[in-house]
């Protein structure tokens, strides 16, 4: 789980695409960025029986095999919620790009 607000702030219409930025960023670098200032978890959210956690530190983000992927989801002050599911692409797509431009 992760939480941008944390990092800079609240950003009102921006915090959506600013998650995604951060999400974008965290596929290419294949690294899971921490979350600041978080201190405990609220004590009605059972982390210590489920596969999410909070991540306090950089990670390596490692995947045994499968691809990279991540959530992202952003709720407006009228209503609108959106969310977005993002995939790395596969290992060849740069490899196929590079041979292209030549």
């Amino acid at each position: 789980m992760g939480a941008l607000k944390t990092n800079i702030g609240h950003l009102d219409n921006a915090a959506g695409i600013a998650s995604m930025v951060r999400a974008v960023l965290a596929l290419g670098k294949k690294e899971i960025p921490p979350i600041l200032h978080f201190e405990k978890p609220n004590r009605n959210i059972n982390f210590e029986d489920s596969p999410l956690y909070i991540n306090k530190v950089l990670l390596p983000w490692n995947t045994a095999g499968f691809p990279r992927r991540c959530g992202v989801s952003a709720f407006g002050l009228s209503g609108t919620n959106c969310h977005v599911v993002l995939e790395e692409p596969p290992a060849n797509a740069e490899k196929d790009e590079r041979q292209n431009e030549v």
